[in-house]
């Protein structure tokens, strides 16, 4: 959880955390700003509402004019922060996969980038929301977020005026299956951790045949859920790609090892893992495909304490930023206070959880 009260240790510790991670950004008010956002996600208490935040700055009355500005309107580029945030956390992680994790932002109204009515197997029902896909560095006790993108739906997707009043770029008009190779494609070779396992349960949105193929291609070793069969949604029809996945030897490119692991289902019918990745024991596999709790324990963390749910903006832009800012603040949370730092160590499959 955030940190109640700053004190003169952790703000040193901060400081110096917030000079590395915002270094690219190229102004000094930009930077400064960065800091004090991250200063008050970490400890404003209940909902991060810019207001609350600015308060927490003690920066006087024009701050929450500033800070909404420095969120929603300004030109800062969100991805070297995010490359510099993955070096960071790569620092200080024993990690044994890259795990991919779904969150779903409810919102209201239609405006805001990417909104869209969707069902949620978790609450049993349609929402409006956005859905967001977050890339995390995992190890045998965390996972951290070091990249996200927002999933566009059609309704976004053929709408070119909608998008542009949002500010998304056409480059971002992707599946959710695109969206999540796109994320690994973006990380840089730091330490050797592009080596880790791709590990995923998607087994709730029926798009894991796809994100498979991409991951072939790329020739990833992944630990993947599907969907085994998708129920259909007592209020409407499946999502798009969640129809019954088919004969798994089938359709499944290369050779397969296919385990089920209850422990990380999220509904009552356990689904269906495959893994490229058939040296290992059925044991390590599952352990891998266990990782995935500490990603969706991590969602929860985010949003209950770190502000994940509590953009207000409307602009693709400034979702990107207050999702960099967010991610950043959980990575000195989980990570900036410890006293020294673990050597790295990129955890072999064959040897984890044994």
């Amino acid at each position: 959880m955030p940190l109640p009260v700053l004190d003169i240790g952790a703000q040193e510790s901060l400081t110096r955390f917030a000079e590395r991670i915002f270094s690219s950004m190229p102004r000094s008010d930009q930077r400064r700003r960065a800091g004090a956002y991250l200063h008050g996600l970490l400890a404003t208490p209940g909902r991060k509402s810019v207001n609350k935040i600015a308060a927490q700055t003690a920066d006087g009355p024009v701050a929450p004019h500033s800070m909404r500005q420095f969120v929603n309107d300004s030109s800062w580029e969100w991805s070297p922060v995010r490359r510099e945030l993955a070096h960071w956390v790569a620092e200080r992680t024993a990690a044994r996969a890259w795990t991919l994790g779904i969150a779903v932002l409810a919102k209201r109204g239609v405006h805001s980038a990417g909104v869209h009515r969707r069902f949620v197997p978790s609450v049993g029902r349609s929402v409006n929301c956005q859905v967001a896909v977050g890339l995390f560095l995992t190890g045998d006790t965390d996972a951290v977020p070091v990249d996200w993108s927002l999933l566009l739906p059609d309704s976004w997707a053929s709408d070119p005026h909608r998008r542009s009043r949002a500010r998304i770029p056409p480059e971002a008009v992707r599946p959710l299956e695109h969206e999540a190779v796109a994320l690994l494609d973006a990380q840089p070779d730091a330490w050797g951790f592009n080596s880790l396992p791709v590990v995923a349960d998607l087994s709730a949105c029926g798009h894991a045949l796809h994100l498979v193929r991409g991951l072939v291609r790329r020739r990833r070793e992944y630990v993947v859920g599907l969907a085994h069969p998708p129920a259909a949604p007592p209020d409407g029809p499946r999502p798009p790609g969640a129809a019954a996945e088919g004969h798994l030897p089938d359709v499944l490119p290369g050779r397969q090892r296919h385990f089920t692991a209850p422990e990380t289902a999220r509904s009552l019918s356990a689904p269906t893992w495959t893994s490229n990745m058939t040296r290992l024991r059925t044991a390590d596999l599952r352990a891998l495909a266990g990782l995935d709790r500490h990603t969706r324990r991590a969602v929860r963390r985010l949003e209950e304490g770190f502000g994940l749910l509590d953009f207000e903006g409307r602009s693709y832009p400034g979702w990107h930023h207050h999702m960099t800012m967010v991610s950043a603040a959980f990575a000195f949370s989980r990570l900036g206070l410890r006293a020294g730092r673990p050597p790295t160590a990129v955890r072999d499959g064959c040897t984890a959880g044994t």
